[in-house]
Formats: C-alpha cells, sequence, structure tokens
C-alpha cells in the first residue's frame, strides 16, 4: 500500500498501519480463538482420560482439576500481553506442556494403583476374639477401598493364663472366604499370616475364620494387619 507524503513522495505503509490489533498475523497463522480452541481440547482429552481413572479420589480429582487450569491459565495469558511469544511458539510450548502434565499424571497414577492400601480399620470382627477355646469361629467383614489382586491378612495370637500354656506354637486357624476354600494356617512368632484372591468390583468381603487348638486351650485373637495389595507372600510367590 503507497501514501503520498507532504512534499509529494510516496512511502510503503508499514503491513500493520490499519490493519487493528490482528493486522500483524500472517496468513495461515493461528489467532487467539484458535489457540484457545486448541488447549481446550487438549485439555478436555487429558481429563477423559486421566481423570476417569478408578485410582483417583474427590481429593485428588480437584487438586488435578485446579492444577488443569492454572497451567491452561498460564499458557493463555501470553497471547493478549502486547510483545508476548508468537501464536505459533505458544501452540508449540502448550503442546509440550500438556504433554509433560500428562507424563506425570500416568507416573502418579501407576504409583497410586500399585502401592499397598492399609483397610486394618475398617475391618469389623463379629464373634469374642478376646478369649478362644477350641473350634470358636470369627467372621471379619474387609472393605475394599481400592482394586487389588489380594487381600492380606495378619492375626495375632496370645496365650491366655486362664488356659493350658502354651497352647500358640501348635494351634491353626482355618481360613475361608473371598473366593479361597478352607486352608490351614499356623502361628509363627506369634502371627497367622495369609493371603485370599480378590474378586474385581467387590466393596467388601467376608472372611471365616476358626480356631483348632487344644480343648484346655484359651486364645485371644487380634487383627494385627489387613492390607490390599498385588504383591504375594514370599513363599506363596516361590
Amino acid at each position: 500500500m503507497r501514501v503520498r507524503g507532504g512534499a509529494g513522495k510516496v512511502r510503503r505503509a508499514s503491513p500493520g498501519a490499519g490493519g487493528g490489533a490482528g493486522g500483524g498475523r500472517a496468513p495461515g497463522e493461528p489467532g487467539v480463538g484458535a489457540i484457545v480452541v486448541f488447549v481446550l481440547l487438549i485439555l478436555l482429552f487429558a481429563c477423559e482420560v486421566f481423570l476417569g481413572g478408578p485410582w483417583l479420589t474427590e481429593v485428588s480429582v480437584t487438586v488435578l482439576s485446579g492444577i488443569f487450569v492454572v497451567v491452561a491459565g498460564a499458557l493463555l495469558a501470553p497471547a493478549f500481553v502486547s510483545g508476548g511469544p508468537s501464536l505459533r511458539t505458544l501452540t508449540v510450548a502448550t503442546l509440550v506442556l500438556v504433554v509433560v502434565v500428562a507424563v506425570a499424571l500416568v507416573s502418579v497414577g501407576t504409583y497410586v494403583n500399585s502401592k499397598d492400601e492399609d483397610v486394618t480399620e475398617g475391618v469389623k470382627v463379629a464373634g469374642k476374639p478376646g478369649e478362644m477355646i477350641n473350634t470358636d469361629g470369627l467372621t471379619l467383614t474387609v472393605p475394599i477401598t481400592r482394586e487389588r489382586d489380594r487381600l492380606r491378612l495378619r492375626v495375632a495370637g496370645r496365650d491366655l493364663p486362664n488356659g493350658g500354656s502354651p497352647c500358640l506354637p501348635e494351634a491353626r486357624l482355618t481360613v475361608s472366604g473371598a473366593q479361597s476354600g478352607d486352608r490351614q494356617v499356623r502361628f509363627a512368632r506369634g502371627v497367622a499370616a495369609f493371603d485370599l484372591p480378590l474378586r474385581k468390583g467387590k466393596k467388601e468381603v467376608s472372611v471365616q475364620i476358626r480356631l483348632t487348638t487344644e480343648e484346655s486351650c484359651r486364645i485371644s485373637l487380634e487383627i494385627e494387619d489387613a492390607v490390599l495389595t498385588n504383591d504375594t507372600l514370599p513363599e506363596e510367590a516361590a
């Protein structure tokens, strides 16, 4: 575009002159609207993939949603600041940073979904574990708060003074439930430890425990640990 100067000279106008705020944008270069749509699509895709994972709690969903909002705001702000980076540069930076966030989410999700979950506090015991004799039993109701392959239980035993002693070394527990048939478990150093397989989709499982010991014995039982895990006990893995 040519304009005529005061002395009759012809000069070339600058590319952005009279073109408004968007006059300097080269053909094909994305505008602010395009970059907003681009970022929102990526964030929506990331939310759909990663926020739907069963390893997330309400708290972690809230935290991760906040992170997405902060990242989106930080990426979009330069597009509205004079002298900021070009929109093409912003597009590349957005893609890189969102990929980094996605990789971080996958790493966190993998860790959370594989670590053991302690549910000891939520175990409900039906029976009289404080003093048990031969053939007495307990029923445990264990909450399943995370999808895991196995339930690991550790039951501590103690000989009571009003019964024959020592009884615990020869005592044994018959355990059943949670997709497992009857199995015999003995005490080692005062603790009977065993794993039970879990079925997917269950919110809780019921475990039956029956004590076998000498007729004169009196034994106290206590649930020491109840853990949801993907690992197996060393003797079972062998």
